[in-house]
């Protein structure tokens, strides 16, 4: 048998907890020897990235803890000490190889939604349940999904969740969970933060160390940098004109419309004093192509606050005189 072969094999037993002593001592006086070990951990790499380019990192853990059910490993550590690296890289080498082959012959247990264009997609869910996907968003759900009703988002969705008592619908967006039985609400995810908004019903947002219950017009923030989790009033729909082609707002303050130039335009407000933000603005409509210019001409004539472009592209913000 070649030398490859042979270590292979030996490792396959070590994996599974059925090696004897003198295969062991074989093994251990290999990779003593760091030419034979390194030319081994090369081509066995090579090999396997032949085999399968790229293993996603939830599905290796998923299958990690398969193969570790149906096999000895657990008692295998219990009864040996790796410290080597080597021997660690050995065995990690073997569970990799094991795993493509679990990988291509398992078929996929969930669908991918996904909205490749730069407008809203509307999709239904298997239970009825509605999903508006920002442009450049995907979810992913259970084949089962009607006795399953988890999600994962990637991205901006807008939810309208058929009501079932029996089977809460749950919304997964990195390192938060979004709990609901029936109702309407956003969520937004990006590299820095998750954003939840509730436009009707009752939704629980939960994260490793905090919980909040939101109800219409509360926001729920997620800093990915500090791990923290906040809950604040807002407007439900001034996070939602993304999907809109207009809305018309009764009134709005002045920070919650600070909050809708940063969604449209990518412009923050800098106010030259704190106690405009609380003033409000009445009957107000924005289109959702609405360029800046126009909308702030109309601001200025009909309210008694003054937003001026400034050359930083910042907009400031002031009482008229």
């Amino acid at each position: 048998m070649p030398k490859q072969e042979r270590i292979t094999y030996l490792l396959s037993k070590l994996y599974n907890g059925n090696i004897n002593r003198s295969e062991l001592d074989e093994l251990q006086m290999f990779f003593n020897n760091k030419i034979e070990s390194d030319l081994y951990f090369n081509n066995s790499l090579d090999s396997i990235n032949q085999t399968i380019p790229l293993i996603k990192e939830e599905t290796s853990s998923s299958m990690w803890n398969t193969i570790e059910q149906h096999t000895k490993i657990r008692k295998l550590k219990n009864r040996r000490n790796f410290q080597s690296t080597k021997w660690i890289a050995a065995v990690s080498i073997l569970i990799l190889g094991i795993t493509t082959l679990f990988f291509q012959f398992q078929p996929p247990t969930f669908h991918i939604a996904e909205n490749n264009s730069k407008l809203p997609k509307t999709l239904y869910l298997p239970d009825s349940s509605k999903i508006i996907l920002s442009a450049h968003s995907s979810i992913k759900y259970a084949k089962d999904f009607n006795k399953n009703r988890n999600v994962s988002l990637f991205g901006e969705a807008f939810f309208e969740v058929k009501k079932d008592t029996m089977h809460p619908f749950i919304i997964k967006t990195n390192e938060i969970t979004t709990k609901v039985l029936g109702t309407s609400f956003n969520v937004k995810t990006t590299e820095s933060f998750v954003k939840v908004v509730v436009n009707t019903g009752l939704v629980q947002v939960n994260s490793y160390t905090s919980s909040y219950m939101l109800h219409p017009n509360e926001m729920a923030t997620f800093s990915k940098n500090t791990k923290s989790l906040a809950k604040e009033n807002t407007l439900a729909e001034i996070h939602n004109l993304w999907r809109e082609k207009e809305i018309f707002l009764k009134e709005i303050t002045i920070e919650q419309l600070a909050i809708l130039f940063e969604q449209l335009y990518q412009r923050d407000f800098v106010f030259k004093d704190e106690s405009v933000k609380t003033k409000k603005l009445y009957s107000l409509q924005i289109l959702n192509n609405d360029p800046i210019d126009k909308l702030i001409n109309r601001i200025n004539y009909l309210n008694e606050v003054e937003l001026k472009i400034k050359d930083t592209n910042e907009l400031e913000v002031k009482t008229k005189n």
